[in-house]
């Protein structure tokens, strides 16, 4: 394909709308580890100074209160905890697949992250010669070995042998899906919308490109999508792009 004149610049960043909810768990977790164990913590210097100063009572009832207070908060705040890491490590899987993307600019494709035009959330939108891309990215929560294997039947995924816990390929239906019938309503036309999903830096294996959702390392997919034929001229471009900012400006 030959490189456009000019280098489309992504709308937003990916991972944008995960910044808040990593910040208010953030924000949640320390607040109730300060308080709790900070009042706890309080009560015992209280006491071992009543104690030093021979104030007639014993620091042990409270310095076993706080102890008991630090572990409460610390067990119970667990969930909170996971939470964040867990959508701190899907920010960086967003951000490791637009990274991956990010050398299709140089063949003309303008991608647009994050952002919500109904109930669920677009994690890419790649428009480009090759045609419309409906990127889903998905995340492992915890993986057991580097190098650990994602298998795909053309309808399921599997990890370890087992049914993967989340559907992301209809994820990917879904937003193509949404895709088409907006691009259809504003333009009046049919493009393909191809549905993909993402595991940033995972070893894949299974039909990856052959059934109806392509499911790939997204270090793997600017060479898929280079072998594509050229199905949207510079016209039929440019019309998407707009399309894609009016998207853009209703959210704000």
């Amino acid at each position: 394909m030959e490189n456009s004149e000019e280098t489309p610049q992504p709308l937003r960043h990916p991972g944008q709308s995960l910044d808040p909810k990593i910040d208010q768990a953030f924000k949640t977790w320390t607040t109730h580890f300060i308080f709790t164990a900070g009042v706890m913590i309080l009560y015992a210097v209280y006491e071992w100074a009543r104690w030093i100063f021979t104030w007639n009572s014993h620091p042990m009832l409270f310095s076993g209160l706080a102890f008991l207070g630090i572990v409460f908060c610390l067990t119970s705040l667990d969930p909170i905890s996971r939470r964040w890491r867990f959508l701190r490590k899907i920010r960086r899987d967003k951000i490791r697949a637009s990274e991956d993307l990010s050398e299709l600019t140089k063949q003309g494709y303008f991608m647009l992250h994050d952002f919500a035009p109904t109930e669920f959330r677009m994690d890419h939108v790649l428009i480009g010669p090759g045609g419309l891309y409906a990127v889903a990215t998905e995340s492992i929560k915890q993986a057991r070995r580097r190098g650990e294997e994602i298998q795909y039947d053309g309808k399921n995924l599997y990890l370890r042998g087992k049914l993967f816990e989340r559907d992301p390929i209809s994820r990917a239906r879904v937003m193509a899906d949404w895709l088409d019938q907006k691009v259809f309503q504003a333009l009046g036309r049919r493009f393909k919308i191809q549905p993909v999903v993402l595991f940033p830096r995972r070893h894949m294996e299974g039909p990856l490109t052959t059934s109806d959702v392509w499911v790939l390392n997204s270090a793997a997919l600017p060479s898929y999508i280079n072998l594509e034929e050229e199905k949207l001229n510079k016209y039929d471009l440019r019309k998407l792009i707009n399309l894609m900012n009016q998207f853009l400006e209703k959210e704000d």
